[in-house]
């Protein structure tokens, strides 16, 4: 008996010390710093992670080169840009951004519950308040509007699915664009 209670004593014992370990689940390697909470209480690393792994996954998007983009809170402007390593048909594409854009809402309220999902009416609480610009061409370096296949801007507070014939207009940069 004397023994039975010791092994359980000592058991206990290392499985409280399993937890003393320095956890890396907050911590990338090498990294001490901690995510930088902003004021609505959404970290954006961890959104545009988060927001990178899954629409750049080729398992479920083949036709998926990378993703990216920027978004200003304070102005309440997100800019996503997606890019395909193969062309596909411009309603597949309209699709793919509008369900990335539910998306990126769908992360951010996973982090502050403030903030509603996406439905089939909404593209949720936090990106709902912004103007969205949508961006999509081929993985290519890309200086003027004629290499994207698809762009479109979706005023803050409207809901309606990416515009499939929403095409750029020819020999407008995209710098010349985002100056006015």
């Amino acid at each position: 008996m004397k023994r039975i209670k010791t092994t359980i004593l000592m058991l206990t014992t290392i499985c409280l010390l399993c937890g003393c370990t320095k956890s890396n689940i907050i911590h990338k390697d090498g990294d001490d710093s901690l995510p930088q909470l902003s004021s609505e209480g959404i970290v954006w690393e961890q959104v545009w992670d988060e927001f990178q792994s899954q629409y750049a996954d080729e398992a479920w998007y083949p036709f998926v080169s990378s993703v990216g983009g920027g978004i200003e809170p304070t102005k309440k402007e997100l800019e996503l840009y997606l890019f395909l390593n193969e062309e596909i048909t411009a309603q597949e594409m309209a699709d793919y951004a509008t369900e990335a854009i539910k998306g990126f809402n769908d992360f951010i309220s996973a982090q502050n519950h403030d903030y509603a999902p996406s439905s089939d009416s909404s593209y949720g609480g936090y990106v709902s308040k912004c103007k969205v610009h949508v961006m999509i061409g081929l993985d290519a370096p890309v200086e003027d509007n004629t290499g994207w296949l698809l762009e479109d801007t979706i005023p803050a507070g409207e809901y309606r699915p990416v515009n499939p014939e929403a095409v750029p207009a020819a020999g407008e940069s995209v710098a010349e664009e985002s100056e006015s």
